[in-house]
């Protein structure tokens, strides 16, 4: 089916016409659609996106373009009713382009879904942006601003809710199975307590062919840089109790192990990123079972704060992480701990 829009309000129509803009374009809910414009896309173009319902935004998303582009299929909100396009250079919006919308196809599921669960100043950014260049991972350009964007999706414990499927997670990826093998998420909200307490079962809903990857720092280590983190954004200190909640990491790995075959999940080591990240992307490569691809782009978020704890501080904190570390050793073989505290 074709939906369009005319000057006077919005219609829907099964025969070609005018194409629309600035208003909303009705659609089908959880289809593939075919976004058609009249003009072709100049160099740095994107074409922007609003999934609305009943007039409130459920997400934006920001597609770039091919030079010379004309079409783009776009995948819908399970929920929406109209979606609102623009086609943008920059900051720029385009006020010739008219849009046209083909919801003839509905949404399959993905099936192959890759999570990175944390750890929260692990490096996970630079993790990402190494990541999302291989042709055979598919990342999402969907954001909700204010709780989801496009590295955090962070659906499992913020956006979920009771009776969604697995399409209200799936819908965000332009997946196409000709080229790619899995979708990426890196939410290190997921391995957060207690935020992220009922996260394991969720992603264990999705199928058993999903696989995890937690990226772990020597946990006072962790727990400085978080500090340093959050006086930068905020001014104030974090809660001390939850940032060492954060870096049990042997505590998380109990929970996520009890919903997923602990075969599904790769652990990582920050100090190997940060020294050899091509290594750490073969590694992620070979566990996923895709072509060796070696990105040589590497984001590192920046402190920001001179933080540091005192020898004592860091004294009481290593007392403190040490059976949780002994246990990720013994109980999960992660041999790089050894080295820690």
């Amino acid at each position: 089916m074709r939906m369009e829009a005319g000057v006077a309000g919005i219609r829907v129509d099964d025969s070609k016409g005018e194409m629309i803009t600035g208003i909303s374009i009705p659609v089908r809910e959880a289809s593939c659609a075919m976004v058609t414009f009249n003009m072709t896309a100049p160099e740095g173009a994107e074409l922007v996106v609003e999934h609305q319902c009943s007039g409130q935004l459920l997400a934006r998303e920001r597609r770039p373009l091919a030079t010379g582009a004309s079409a783009l299929e776009i995948k819908t909100h399970p929920e929406a009713s109209h979606i609102v396009c623009s086609l943008n250079v920059g900051d720029q919006s385009i006020d010739k382009a008219r849009f046209d919308v083909d919801c003839s196809k509905r949404i399959e599921p993905t099936g192959r879904n890759f999570i990175v669960i944390g750890a929260m100043k692990a490096g996970t950014t630079t993790l990402f942006h190494l990541l999302a260049q291989h042709p055979a991972i598919c990342r999402t350009y969907v954001e909700l601003p204010g709780a989801s964007d496009t590295k955090e999706i962070n659906y499992f414990h913020k956006l979920f809710r009771k009776g969604d499927t697995a399409l209200h997670y799936d819908w965000r990826f332009p997946f196409d199975p000709a080229s790619h093998a899995w979708t990426l998420d890196v939410s290190p909200n997921y391995a957060k307590l207690p935020m992220g307490k009922v996260t394991p079962r969720r992603i264990a809903a999705l199928g058993r062919e999903t696989k995890l990857a937690y990226i772990l720092r020597e946990p006072v280590d962790r727990i400085e840089s978080h500090f340093a983190h959050t006086l930068r954004k905020t001014g104030k200190q974090p809660n001390l109790n939850a940032c060492i909640r954060n870096s049990c990491y042997a505590r998380h790995m109990d929970r996520f192990t009890a919903h997923i075959p602990r075969d599904n999940i790769l652990l990582l080591d920050f100090n190997q990123l940060q020294r050899d990240p091509a290594a750490v992307q073969k590694q992620v490569c070979d566990f996923l079972g895709i072509d060796r691809f070696v990105a040589h782009t590497v984001v590192h978020n920046r402190r920001g704060v001179d933080f540091q704890l005192d020898a004592a501080q860091r004294a009481e904190l290593a007392d403190v992480l040490r059976p949780d570390v002994q246990r990720l050793i013994n109980h999960y073989d992660f041999k790089p701990a050894e080295g820690w505290l």
